[in-house]
């Protein structure tokens, strides 16, 4: 690995032990129920079967790692890998009986901790790798030959409105912004299905398939509440820790962004539209 991928992976590490992680465990109920749609989505295209082997890479938590233990049954077996200390100790103390574990490790360049898998999959935790390419042909080594890659990504920055007002509020009362960088490790790191196809292809995988779906976050907070949340995480968050913002004017950012917020409210909750890619791919090899 050269020295610039070395930096970017210790950056990720450094980012996500960082009390991101912390944010991250205190705020997983509401995460879990916001994402409940697109897990379940994940979940049936993964077209999980009892006794298989599977890696859940980026595992956090480990809300979707329970799920898959519970679909693969007692004769599977399901390992989470993350590289957050703080959501592996959260994911460990809710893990319960069952046949799964939980692994500290960059997944696209640690040994991992299982061979022969059947299934690797991942809910928003594979876009993050210095050099993709590479590290979904290091993931690729431990699945059975035809074994399945199944994962879910956000789609643009501009059909995210989750991630992009945000931003415009942050641009609006501060200035212009540095703008994300197209495939840049982050949140909309494989916005682009072509860059996917492209690092997929390159890392040996075949029957590659992406489908890009419209969906809705439900969040059954207040519009208030829900600003708060969208200025702690995200590539909103990330501008944020950039500049040199006082709690008066994050407040206000805060305000700014619950009138935006509140566009979205109907009589269940808080409907934010989302853009996402669900991926599934072979080992070719």
């Amino acid at each position: 690995m050269s020295d610039d991928m070395q930096t970017v992976a210790e950056q990720q590490r450094q980012y996500w032990n960082s009390p991101v992680g912390e944010r991250w465990v205190s705020n997983q109920a509401t995460l879990d129920g916001m994402f409940v749609p697109l897990t379940e989505a994940l979940i049936e295209y993964a077209e999980i079967k009892p006794g298989e082997k599977i890696l859940d890479v980026g595992c956090g938590a480990g809300t979707t790692t329970r799920i898959l233990a519970a679909k693969a049954g007692a004769d599977g077996r399901v390992f989470g890998v993350d590289i957050s200390t703080a959501l592996l100790s959260a994911a460990k103390a809710q893990a319960g009986d069952g046949p799964l574990e939980f692994f500290e490790g960059d997944a696209g360049s640690a040994i991992l901790p299982m061979e022969n898998a059947d299934l690797i999959i991942s809910r928003f935790g594979v876009m993050f790798f210095a050099d993709t390419a590479r590290a979904f042909s290091h993931m690729r080594k431990v699945l059975n030959p035809g074994g399945r890659l199944c994962f879910v990504c956000w789609g643009p920055l501009q059909d995210n409105p989750w991630f992009q007002m945000p931003l415009d509020v942050i641009a609006e009362r501060l200035g212009p912004i540095e703008p994300i960088t197209p495939r840049a490790p982050g949140p909309l790191a494989f916005a682009q299905t072509d860059y996917v196809e492209e690092f997929l292809g390159r890392a040996r995988f075949g029957n590659i398939e992406i489908k890009t779906r419209d969906m809705q976050l439900i969040c059954r907070h207040g519009p208030s509440e829900i600003a708060g949340f969208l200025m702690e995480f995200g590539p909103g968050a990330r501008v944020l820790a950039t500049l040199d913002v006082d709690e008066e004017t994050r407040q206000q950012l805060i305000v700014d962004l619950t009138e935006r917020v509140t566009a979205f409210k109907e009589k269940e909750g808080v409907r934010i539209p989302a853009s996402l890619h669900y991926v599934r791919a072979t080992n070719s090899s």
